[in-house]
């Protein structure tokens, strides 16, 4: 006799024992998934696919050194369309668009005609202001950027499109700005603040916040929905093919368990759920069945029908 089979006479001889344990550790394990008091849920999502490179990944050493030297490079894009662009109004707009932008929590910084220097040499003066500063200052030196901006090739092309109506902010986002980003709907927020300041209904916002967030929402959709669903399809199957209340609810307990189980384990290792591990509950609850209909056919073959 080997130890499973040890194991499964003792736990067969204790049933109330082994029922208690079991009850402990899921309870123990429901618990891991949420912060006490304030039940926020501990077991994330992450749609970033860098992740997804093992550690030891030439490519993602890479990345993360230059990360490390250069600081975060992910950054949202916002694409703003004003025409005329060049104009003191139109640069006193995208002024106050990225003041307020640095003003919300998470965000770190904001490089945009407001912030980008315009270098300038005046006489024995050498001008290193904002294009929106100077434009403050002289507004006829308004007239004077497409030119400057044309020459510049660092920001042709970049900071400013090449038919001259649409500018470009990078805004970068701390730690905590991404974690806003996804829960706190920033793509939308960043475009009414957009709107409202610059009175443009052509904003686009990219980059890859943007794509995590809506991966994230994406994944939430195709949790919420594949697993009530893999769940119903188990109890009508179990059901039909055992007739059985009591067979039938004994699986999908077993089943709650093993995903609360797996999830809790997740929480306590700092795991999170990505683009990969996402099916893990599905697939929980599909290779369960599997294993309950076995023994489903094994008991009732020596029991008979009656449960």
């Amino acid at each position: 006799m080997n130890i499973f089979e040890s194991l499964t006479q003792a736990a067969s001889k204790r049933p109330g024992v082994v029922s208690v344990l079991v009850l402990g550790l899921t309870l123990y394990a429901l618990l891991q998934l949420f912060e006490l008091p304030s039940f926020k849920p501990r077991l994330s999502l992450d749609a970033s696919t860098e992740n997804l490179l093992p550690l030891d990944d030439h490519d993602r050493q890479i990345f993360e050194r230059v990360r490390s030297t250069f600081g975060e490079s992910e950054a949202v894009l916002m694409s703003v369309r004003l025409e005329p662009l060049f104009t003191a109004e139109n640069m006193a707009k995208l002024q106050a668009l990225s003041d307020q932008l640095e003003k919300m929590p998470g965000v770190k910084h904001v490089f945009s005609l407001a912030t980008a220097p315009n270098v300038l040499a005046q006489d024995d003066e050498l001008e290193v202001s904002s294009f929106t500063r100077q434009a403050s200052q002289d507004p006829k030196a308004v007239d004077a950027f497409p030119a400057q901006i044309a020459a510049n090739p660092i920001y042709r092309g970049i900071l400013v499109s090449d038919d001259g109506v649409h500018t470009a902010l990078a805004i970068a986002l701390d730690a905590q700005g991404e974690r806003r980003f996804r829960q706190d709907g920033y793509t939308e927020k960043f475009r009414e603040l957009a709107e409202q300041t610059t009175g443009s209904d052509s904003i686009w916002i990219a980059g890859s916040p943007v794509i995590k967030a809506e991966s994230t929402r994406a994944m939430m959709r195709t949790l919420s929905f594949s697993l009530p669903l893999v769940y119903l399809i188990a109890f009508l199957l179990l059901l039909i093919a055992f007739r059985s209340i009591l067979a039938t609810a004994a699986v999908v307990l077993t089943i709650s368990i093993a995903i609360a189980w797996t999830a809790g384990f997740a929480a306590i290792s700092g795991m999170s759920l990505n683009l990969v591990t996402i099916i893990a509950p599905p697939l929980i609850v599909t290779l369960g069945l599997a294993y309950a209909i076995h023994m489903l056919a094994d008991y009732f073959g020596e029991a008979g029908p009656d449960l």
